[in-house]
């Protein structure tokens, strides 16, 4: 399934850009609003997904086991009543120190996205063990 391209908005934080656009790329899923926090909040991007199977691959991505990123991420459930799709906030727990320290966790969480993406229903229906890129080869 090829999707879309999304419009970014031009006033967008730019420390929000390649992770929503990763988040973009997976099918059935759509960013709506994102704030990287400015070093004062949490970095938050709220998405909407409509498959359980691209949601969980956003949940391992995140995962510090396989992310090893520096701030703990979660992945929040919120409700929507005006839309059939599901509604999620994609956060840190705290707020970043400095921006390299996001932009480094942001770009461990994209190379596990688009890890998972590519192999995430095969590791689950075989033994076979999987490396993840994104602890060892985000810079």
């Amino acid at each position: 399934m090829k999707k879309n391209k999304i419009v970014l908005p031009t006033d967008m934080d730019k420390e929000c850009i390649a992770l929503c656009e990763a988040l973009n790329e997976l099918p059935h899923m759509e960013t709506e609003e994102s704030c990287c926090g400015h070093l004062i909040s949490p970095f938050r991007i709220w998405l909407r997904c409509s498959s359980f199977t691209y949601l969980a691959i956003v949940a391992r991505a995140i995962d510090r086991r396989y992310s090893g990123t520096q701030k703990e991420w979660r992945l929040v459930s919120e409700t929507a009543d005006l839309h059939p799709r599901f509604s999620f906030m994609l956060t840190s727990i705290e707020p970043y120190g400095t921006y390299e320290e996001m932009i480094t966790d942001t770009n461990r969480i994209i190379a596990n996205i688009r890890y998972w993406r590519e192999n995430f229903l095969e590791y689950f229906q075989s033994d076979v063990e999987v490396t993840n890129p994104g602890k060892d080869n985000a810079k």
